[in-house]
């Protein structure tokens, strides 16, 4: 076999050994799968972490309650009437809580 074939040959081999690794890791995951396996626990970690996360950006936010006023008091701009229904209480425009959201974080 000539330099060639043998960079042919090496080429194939690992083609190979990376299908049969994928092939391997398939059937780990679905063993995994049927019996409850540490992948089961992992999605459920990783689940119940972006549960917490939301649960944590909801409760951070900002409620209002009351009438939504029509101008904005930082720059008095109209505030939309979609923005005043969609949000009840609002006091700011989409930019001015935007800016005021920034400086928070």
């Amino acid at each position: 076999m000539g330099h060639v074939g043998l960079v042919i040959e090496v080429r194939r081999l690992r083609q190979g050994a990376a299908m049969q690794r994928g092939r391997d890791v398939d059937v780990a995951i679905a063993q995994g799968l049927r019996e409850g396996g540490w992948i089961v626990d992992q999605a459920d970690q990783a689940a119940e972490y972006q549960e917490g996360m939301i649960r944590t950006a909801l409760d951070g936010r900002t409620r209002y309650a009351g009438e939504s006023a029509e101008h904005c008091q930082q720059c008095n701009d109209p505030i939309p009437e979609g923005r005043r229904e969609a949000v009840p209480g609002v006091q700011l425009c989409v930019d001015c809580q935007e800016a005021a959201r920034r400086m928070r974080w």
